[in-house]
């Protein structure tokens, strides 16, 4: 299936996403599985562009197997039980938090640079990583 993103901010979705798991260090935040799918999941939705690329709105949950509905389908379906996760691993304010300075942003009209964000991310990779971006490998 082809992508309907623009690169840039397919770009930026794929630098933040492996930012997010390397944070993570490659485990589900709620459980704790390692193995994948492994998935970046958004705090406040991704269509909240503000904070799509935003780390402080993104955590590693483990997604659907065959036979696992896994953290981040679980969550998606529901919502009380994910906002108690968010407010017991990252603090009882942190969701509030983030949906005030999304409010902020887009009462301000604040314009999201897709190009400073891929440069962010780039600036924080290994040269390891770097070296495997650009080789098509992530």
């Amino acid at each position: 299936m082809r992508s309907t993103l623009k690169p840039d901010v397919a770009q930026a979705d794929k630098l933040a996403r492996q930012f997010v798991l390397e944070r993570d260090g490659y485990l589900c935040q709620n459980c704790g599985k390692w193995a994948a799918p492994l998935e970046w999941a958004h705090l406040v939705t991704r269509a909240a562009k503000h904070l799509r690329w935003d780390p402080d709105n993104a955590v590693t949950l483990c997604g659907a197997t065959p036979v696992y509905t896994g953290c981040h389908g679980y969550f998606t379906a529901h919502p009380v039980q994910f906002r108690r996760f968010v407010a017991e691993h990252f603090g009882p304010d942190h969701y509030d938090n983030l949906k005030l300075r999304q409010a902020q942003a887009e009462r301000r009209g604040d314009k999201v640079d897709v190009a400073q964000v891929i440069a962010f991310y780039r600036e924080r990779l290994t040269p390891a990583e770097s070296d495997r971006w650009r080789n098509g490998e992530w």
